[in-house]
């Protein structure tokens, strides 16, 4: 598979791709799951959909996988899942303009309704 090349997966319902670090082959492959593209694109896709957007935007999944493999450690040749989280941090939609933490925030309610 070639260093951008991705290939659906019916049996897995996701795409796949070859993982790189840099030009160095990590030796795993990346899964996408379509439930994943369902948030960056906003409808239900298909597999077709799914490969398009991926090669529109092949340099962010790469990043995204270099940005968890070391937030995780993740070992050479271990493979791994993106999710629309690790994603979309990668094409910069969870960061604001000046790069001041994450667009999301959560709020902690208490059990004392």
């Amino acid at each position: 598979m070639s260093k951008m090349a991705a290939i659906w997966r019916d049996d897995l319902d996701a795409l796949s791709f070859a993982v790189f670090l840099d030009t160095e082959d990590h030796g795993a492959a990346c899964f996408v799951h379509r439930r994943a593209f369902r948030i960056l694109i906003g409808s239900d896709p298909v597999g077709a959909d799914c490969l398009f957007y991926y090669e529109t935007n092949a340099e962010a999944f790469q990043k995204a996988v270099r940005a968890k493999i070391d937030r995780q450690s993740i070992p050479q040749g271990r493979s791994l899942n993106l999710n629309s989280r690790d994603i979309r941090r990668a094409l910069g939609a969870l960061v604001p303009a000046g790069g001041q933490g994450q667009v999301k925030s959560c709020r902690v309610l208490s059990g004392n309704g």
